[in-house]
């Protein structure tokens, strides 16, 4: 017969392999789970890194390929509302945006001009500009510079003096606040919708088409001036450049007159003459509006009683082809700015100005 405190030694050595089996698997099973939160966290951690890695690379394609993040910067003025920030040089969509010390799309202009030199300051919205992603070289003021003096036979400097968006009274007070350069002639460059389109308060700084300052990286530029807008439904276009401008930027043409006859004051009183060329837009349909408000026959009417020369490039648009010369209601390609440059060296008017 067994000794029963033998029996009991048993079961009691049994209990405690039983119990330290059960803290064994308790243990390996708390491990193994501390490794697989561990492996989450490293998988999630290398996850982010490589997300981050990516971010940056995108950023800086986005800089170094496109121009993204460093956009034309604006600043505000009392005369014309807003300009280009003066000095500024930026490549952007493989395009040179050259900003001499006068906010003008131009290289750098003298204090004074050569005697014999002839300067033509041209004046205008986005149209004159030729937009960021049209080249410096193929906008039509630079055309104009190179090959000018061939035709007049003397040196010629053409100054272009623009901004997206800016309306007639915009662009007389840049003439009004800065002066004439010494040039000897003044060329305002007008689209359909400029014969209506009332002074441009854009803010610069306060919206997304004209930026007071560098984003922080590419990326932020892309959300704030394409993306966002786009979410939220907000017509980021310039103010002028659509066929159909809202109600509070439209003003009577014989407001615009008011101020043509303001420009031709200021370009007489520093004996510069006064020419305009007018660029009509597409209208919704697709073809050419040469006189949708009325304002172009208002326009030609005060021309011929001012003496003011109109170049109208409604015949060279439609013989070189609407789809060629714009590439939206208002916008030249670098086709579109060949033509304007054409017709403005092939211009009667010019020839007053041959030595």
């Amino acid at each position: 017969m067994r000794d029963p405190s033998f029996r009991g030694k048993i079961q009691t050595v049994s209990a405690r392999a039983t119990l330290s089996a059960a803290g064994a698997g308790e243990n390996a099973s708390r491990g193994q789970s501390g490794r697989k939160g561990k492996s989450r966290a490293a998988r999630m951690f290398s996850s982010l890194r490589w997300m981050a890695i990516l971010l940056l690379l995108l950023d800086l394609a986005l800089r170094l390929i496109l121009g993204l993040g460093h956009p034309l910067l604006f600043v505000r003025d009392p005369a014309c509302g807003y300009l280009l920030a003066p000095n500024q040089n930026v490549r952007r969509y493989f395009c040179v945006n050259q900003i001499n010390a006068y906010s003008m799309r131009s290289p750098p202009v003298r204090a004074s001009k050569a005697p014999d030199e002839l300067r033509v300051l041209f004046i205008g919205d986005s149209v004159t500009y030729g937009q960021t992603f049209t080249n410096q070289p193929e906008i039509f003021t630079s055309i104009l510079a190179r090959e000018l003096p061939s035709h007049l036979h003397r040196p010629v400097e053409a100054l272009n003096a623009s901004a997206g968006g800016w309306a007639v009274g915009n662009e007389v007070g840049y003439l009004r606040s800065r002066g004439t350069f010494q040039s000897d002639v003044v060329v305002l460059v007008l689209n359909s919708d400029d014969l209506t389109q009332a002074f441009n308060d854009s803010v610069a700084g306060a919206v997304p088409q004209l930026p007071d300052r560098d984003p922080w990286c590419a990326l932020a530029e892309v959300w704030a001036r394409f993306v966002s807008p786009a979410l939220h439904r907000i017509n980021v276009a310039d103010r002028g450049s659509t066929a159909a401008p809202p109600p509070q930027d439209v003003q009577p043409v014989s407001v615009t007159i008011a101020q043509l006859d303001e420009a031709r004051l200021l370009a007489d009183q520093n004996h510069a003459r006064l020419l305009i060329i007018y660029s009509p837009m597409l209208g919704a349909d697709g073809n050419l509006m040469p006189d949708p408000h009325g304002g172009f026959s208002a326009l030609k009417q005060w021309g011929r009683r001012a003496g003011v020369p109109i170049l109208d490039l409604t015949a060279a648009y439609s013989a070189a082809s609407t789809k060629v010369v714009l590439r939206d209601a208002a916008h030249l390609t670098p086709r579109g700015h060949r033509v304007v440059a054409t017709s403005f060296e092939q211009w009667s008017e010019l020839a007053r100005y041959i030595r």
